[in-house]
């Protein structure tokens, strides 16, 4: 919940809602951070802890997903992934996803999913970190607005893990 703080919420009768109030019916994983210097690198040790996962699930795969903030950053996974064995595909909507392979999907498309282990890729691009999801025009209340957008969103994705949590930055 500390990703949404500061934020103003209200429930469906658009009522106020304090977010400190706000309880879970689970709690769900402590996440690891990995932390990298560039894309490859971050790709490098996303593809390792994969392949981790894989070798402890001794032929039983659990659910993986690779969370992306944009499709862009996916034909590197794939190719990366492929390089060490592993299968993965790129869930969109015309694509369903395969428990079998590692699914790769922009964050967005992962809401109302479920997923064993989650990697979520590079969340800095949301908060404002290099390469970040900004417009230099935004006045600083639609900048405002669009932090708490892009803060919801990681909620989203960081709550599609089950199991474990891998966060790369």
């Amino acid at each position: 919940m500390g990703i949404l703080a500061r934020a103003q919420y209200e429930d469906l009768e658009g009522e106020g809602v304090d977010g400190s109030k706000i309880i879970s019916a689970r709690s769900g994983p402590l996440p690891e951070v990995l932390h990298s210097t560039h894309l490859n690198d971050a790709v490098a040790q996303t593809v390792n802890k994969i392949a981790q996962w894989r070798a402890l699930d001794a032929g039983a795969p659990q659910s993986v997903a690779v969370l992306l903030p944009k499709k862009s950053v996916a034909e590197k996974f794939e190719v990366a992934l492929a390089e060490a064995g592993i299968a993965s595909k790129f869930v969109d909507n015309t694509v369903v996803n395969d428990p079998g392979v590692v699914q790769l999907m922009t964050m967005h498309r992962s809401k109302g999913m479920e997923f064993s282990r989650v990697v979520l890729f590079k969340q800095g691009t949301l908060l404002g970190g290099d390469g970040a999801l900004r417009h230099p025009e935004l006045s600083e209340a639609e900048l405002n607005e669009q932090h708490l957008r892009n803060r919801s969103l990681l909620y989203v994705a960081a709550t599609r893990a089950r199991d474990e949590l891998v966060i790369v930055e």
